[in-house]
């Protein structure tokens, strides 16, 4: 995701590079309480069981596509708030 959003920050000419670097657990932890596991966690989900015994179809765009307008949008509120 990290990189997801660094992409569309690039080239949004947001940032200079899309390069995304990597934080250790300490760095983490130091950063904000617990950093390490909210920062580090994985959770894969699947749609799956939802699709199965919900019917549930997506009808939303996917998060791809929508972090790029979640980028400018937060850019567009803290150029307002600066």
């Amino acid at each position: 995701m990290s990189r997801c959003i660094a992409q569309a920050a690039h080239e949004q000419k947001l940032i200079k590079s899309d390069d995304v670097k990597s934080v250790s657990s300490e760095e983490a932890n130091q950063i904000m309480p617990h950093g390490a596991v909210l920062l580090g966690t994985n959770a894969k989900l699947k749609s799956s069981r939802a699709r199965r015994d919900l019917r549930w179809k997506p009808s939303a765009m996917s998060l791809a596509e929508d972090i790029p307008l979640m980028v400018e949008a937060e850019a567009e509120r803290l150029k307002n708030h600066l």
